[in-house]
């Protein structure tokens, strides 16, 4: 099995309603993802995204949301595991121990952090050409 979906309890609810979605046209998504993809033919285009319930102005990652500490497109190379992915976006929040980082696509699956970016990028495309990924956050020592 390469999805874990049923051995975690924690399963934020994503919606295909992005702000990203939100802002942009599909006409204008979808021109910009194959500008990427022509150029850039071994990488992944992300856009990542807070769970639709961690946008509220009292939890812990909206700090560095509205900080711009937090990006919302990446450009990932295909070869890239998940888990490296997933560090490097801790990293850029800037999480404590206690704290896990869930990836999520936007049928609420958790990817396995084996799999290669390109991997979840088949099987999770948008039609639009990007990878649509949200994440959350769980403290996993009740601190």
């Amino acid at each position: 099995m390469d999805l874990l979906t049923s051995s975690v309890a924690f399963r934020p609810q994503a919606t295909e309603s992005t702000r990203f979605v939100e802002k942009y046209s599909f006409e204008q998504r979808s021109t910009q993802s194959s500008k990427i993809r022509a150029k850039y033919v071994d990488h992944v285009p992300v856009i990542l995204e807070p769970a639709p319930e961690k946008r509220r102005s009292d939890n812990k990652f909206q700090k560095h949301i509205a900080d711009g500490n937090l990006k919302t497109k990446y450009l990932v190379p295909g070869m890239q595991s998940v888990a490296k992915f997933t560090a490097t976006v801790r990293n850029q929040i800037r999480l404590s121990k206690e704290e896990a980082l869930y990836l999520l696509t936007l049928d609420n699956t958790i990817p396995a952090a084996t799999m290669t970016m390109s991997q979840l990028d088949r099987k999770h495309r948008s039609d639009d050409g990007f990878l649509y990924l949200v994440f959350a956050g769980e403290n996993t020592f009740g601190k």
